[in-house]
């Protein structure tokens, strides 16, 4: 179930908007009046520790732009997440969103991140120009849930690589160049748990080894009871490619190889499940 998107108080968009023209303005750059609005955000209410989730933020455009920009989505996580890849879809086409470090940087000086959390930037792979507003595209971003359990509150932010961070100002306006939608909640919860909520049993996926790898690499997991065990090998789609290893397995560590010669260069993601839950999801680098 997808969590209710909840928009930032119109007051303190108000003031951040107030801000960050009179701070264009004392550093003489123009404030160009292009508009970028979140209209929806579709996120899990609830994940597993090592899980990777899906996210889809929706982003209207309500005025023509002849000049190609690229797009920039920040997520705002706990400090354990990490990205795994993104891509968009818009009425001018369809590519990745990569992961921009200064995105990242850029959002926390206009949007500080609170103590354990930290913003993930994104900015798609190719610019376009925009006509017959209003437009929406849908970014959506795959991210590794970390190991710390609790409740969390994600946070989003969309502008164009046309402004630098003194240009932003937040708005729900014609005149906004950014925007923002913060405090929607998740909960992460143990990767294996009963009907009471206690630890059915500790199941450990380790990192693959080597990584990153040419060819081939192995990948290790233990179990402290016996267990019927999937591991599987997704591609940065979520595609399944590989399956490694199936059935009722001892308990103890196994260790299982992945051949990957006819698989292009890239980030893999490979999945532990056991008794039918997901345990942990990791990530693994091909470089050929």
């Amino acid at each position: 179930m997808n969590a209710p998107a909840t928009s930032t108080p119109r007051a303190t968009r108000a003031f951040r908007r107030d801000l960050a023209i009179a701070l264009a303005l004392l550093v003489g750059l123009p404030l160009l009046l292009v508009a970028c609005e979140i209209t929806e955000v579709q996120q899990p209410s609830s994940a597993l520790q090592g899980e990777v989730i899906e996210v889809v933020v929706t982003i209207q455009i309500p005025g023509d732009d002849a000049n190609p920009h690229r797009g920039v989505v920040s997520v705002l996580v706990p400090e354990d997440w990490a990205y795994v890849a993104g891509s968009y879809d818009g009425p001018a086409g369809t590519g990745d969103m990569l992961e921009d470090e200064g995105w990242g940087d850029s959002t926390d000086i206009v949007l500080p991140a609170p103590d354990g959390m930290k913003w993930i930037g994104t900015i798609s792979d190719e610019g376009y120009a925009v006509s017959n507003a209003p437009v929406f595209y849908d970014a959506t971003i795959q991210l590794q849930v970390g190991q710390t359990t609790g409740d969390f509150d994600i946070g989003y932010f969309t502008t164009n690589d046309a402004f630098a961070t003194a240009d932003i100002a937040f708005g729900d306006n014609e005149s906004n160049t950014a925007d923002s939608l913060m405090n929607i909640p998740i909960t992460v919860n143990p990767s294996v748990a009963n009907e009471d909520g206690a630890q059915a049993g500790t199941f450990t996926l380790g990192q693959n080894y080597p990584n990153p790898f040419r060819s081939a690499t192995a990948i290790r997991y233990e179990l402290d009871r016996a267990a019927a065990v999937r591991v599987t090998v997704f591609d940065a789609a979520g595609r399944e490619i590989a399956v490694l290893d199936e059935g009722s397995r001892a308990v103890g560590e196994h260790t299982v190889d992945f051949e990957a010669a006819g698989l292009a260069s890239g980030t893999y993601l490979y999945r532990l499940e056991a008794d039918g839950e997901i345990v942990e999801t990791r990530m693994m680098t091909l470089a050929k």
